[in-house]
């Protein structure tokens, strides 16, 4: 009977001692990967964000010869704002701009652009880098060369509309002083020549830089805190 207890108190004795290893071994792997953790936070390299604030305006209404109303500000959708941002040609701009060391592969790695709400007409370009500095000469960079391009695109399908309105006007006066219509008809091509001549007008407005598209609102500056770029965020 003594045995059996001596028996059993070894093996509760046995027990405990097992519980007590894997707990020290639980410990020390906690340990290891808690310092391992913090080495890799501390070893990160610093990440310096800054960002530019854009308001896509709401201009005056666009109409095209066929009367179809065309808002100015919807010829180029967000969307399509964003992939002309992360388009080769505009980040490769930027860079040489900017005189920066990365390639436009790695210039959109390190860019985010986002709506500032969702269906807000105002958006945000943000650029993370390794230097305070830098970042903000990127991202002022990259929205410069952004609206020089946006700008661009758009000028050129205005420029399109305003040559085909002009050609239509001459078009409609060769026609009126040939044509034998009644009186009716001349009034009306004679007030479709004016609608045209107006349309025509408010073109060369657009393309005089009157109406802005697109502005920069809020210039990027150096940031004042740094995040961390952990490997497993690369």
């Amino acid at each position: 009977m003594m045995e059996q207890k001596v028996e059993s108190k070894n093996q509760v004795s046995g027990q405990a001692s097992k519980q007590r290893q894997y707990l020290i071994i639980s410990i020390t792997l906690a340990g290891i990967i808690i310092l391992g953790f913090g080495c890799s936070v501390l070893m990160a390299e610093k990440q310096w964000a800054s960002s530019a604030m854009l308001l896509r305006q709401d201009v005056a209404d666009v109409y095209q010869s066929d009367s179809t109303v065309v808002p100015a500000s919807q010829m180029i959708t967000m969307d399509a704002i964003f992939e002309i941002i992360f388009s080769r040609r505009v980040l490769q701009t930027a860079i040489n701009e900017a005189q920066a060391v990365w390639t436009p592969e790695e210039l959109r790695e390190m860019t985010d652009v986002r709506e500032t709400a969702k269906g807000s007409n105002c958006f945000k370009i943000t650029v993370n880098s390794p230097d305070r500095n830098m970042s903000a000469k990127l991202v002022n960079t990259l929205a410069k060369v952004f609206l020089d391009e946006y700008k661009a695109l758009i000028n050129t399908g205005v420029i399109a509309a305003r040559e085909r309105t002009l050609s239509n006007i001459a078009i409609l006066k060769n026609e009126l002083q040939i044509s034998d219509a009644g009186a009716d008809q001349i009034e009306q091509k004679k007030a479709e020549i004016q609608r045209q001549e107006e349309f025509a007008g408010a073109l060369k407005i657009f393309l005089d830089g009157k109406y802005l598209d697109i502005t920069i609102v809020e210039q990027g500056v150096p940031a004042t805190f740094a995040t961390r770029k952990l490997f497993w965020s690369r």
